[in-house]
């Protein structure tokens, strides 16, 4: 499995194209999903990540994209699991 430090330029850059190619304004971009680890993050694991989010954010807003961050995990009403 590739690190995400060694992948995010690229992912960002194809992602900042293929907003630019298909009119996307704004992006979500979400860390810290449990689901994509194996449960919470150590500090030098979450400094890593955070590292990425920041630097994928910079580059697809050069591009004149719109970020927003979630640490969420779905995108739409947020229930924490909870059954209603």
């Amino acid at each position: 499995m590739s690190s995400p430090t060694t992948t995010a330029d690229g992912i960002a850059s194809e992602l900042a194209s293929f907003c630019v190619t298909h009119g996307v304004e704004e992006v979500v971009l979400f860390y810290n999903g449990e689901e994509w680890n194996t449960g919470h993050l150590g500090a030098r694991e979450e400094d890593v990540w955070l590292a990425m989010i920041r630097d994928a954010a910079q580059h697809l807003r050069g591009k004149d994209i719109r970020v927003s961050l979630s640490h969420r995990r779905e995108s739409g009403p947020f229930t924490g699991g909870n059954r209603r």
